[in-house]
Formats: C-alpha cells, structure tokens, sequence
C-alpha cells in the first residue's frame, strides 16, 4: 500500500465525505401581541409592535365586537364570544381601528 492511503486508513478519513456545517435553526415566530375586547373596550388603547409582527384580538364579551381600520383596509367582522382574527402589519405606520357595532371603542396599532 502506498503511503496516502495508510494514513488515510489510519485516520479513518478514507471515503467518509467531508463533515457537513451544521444548518441554522430555523427562527421562531414571535407569538402575537394579543388584544383582548372585553366591558366594551379594547384591552389597550396603543400598542407598538415591530413591522411583521401580528396582532390578535380575542372577544371576550357577551355581545359581538370587531376590530376594523378606520381607512377600510382591513376588518376582523363580527367576532362572538371566544372567537380571534390576527392581521400581521407589513409596513411602518400608526394603524387606527375600532369596533363598527360600538363606535366609542377605538384604539391604534404603531408599527415601527
């Protein structure tokens, strides 16, 4: 035998292909701000999230509630007691909302 392949055997690195950089772990996605509707109000009046964050409402009142943009460019529709809707904010900007059945319920998403 020559030399090399000796060596190699000795080495035990003979037909074993070359060790694999370990692959990065995959990122978690962050839970969603949560927002809850309850006493006919929005658990919190402004909240300010990172742009591709979501936000979650949750009705935990006995009537229905919704959580709609002011603009039109989105809307939860009529949620029931138990019921969730998440949007996930894209892009930068102070996102006003309320709920179409109760007017007074009005609250703001800043996204940074």
């Amino acid at each position: 035998m020559n030399a090399l392949l000796i060596a190699a055997l000795m080495l035990g690195t003979f037909g074993q292909a070359p060790a694999a950089s370990p692959s990065p772990a995959p990122s978690a996605t962050p839970a969603p701000v949560v927002i809850h509707m309850a006493d006919f109000m929005f658990s919190q009046d402004t909240v300010t999230i990172p742009a591709g964050a979501t936000v979650q409402w949750v009705n935990d009142d006995e009537v229905q509630h919704s959580a709609s943009a002011d603009d039109g460019s989105w809307s939860s529709g009529e949620l029931s007691k138990g019921q969730t809707w998440s949007h996930t904010f894209a892009t930068p900007g102070v996102y006003t909302y309320h709920c179409d059945d109760h007017t007074y319920m009005k609250a703001e998403i800043d996204v940074k």
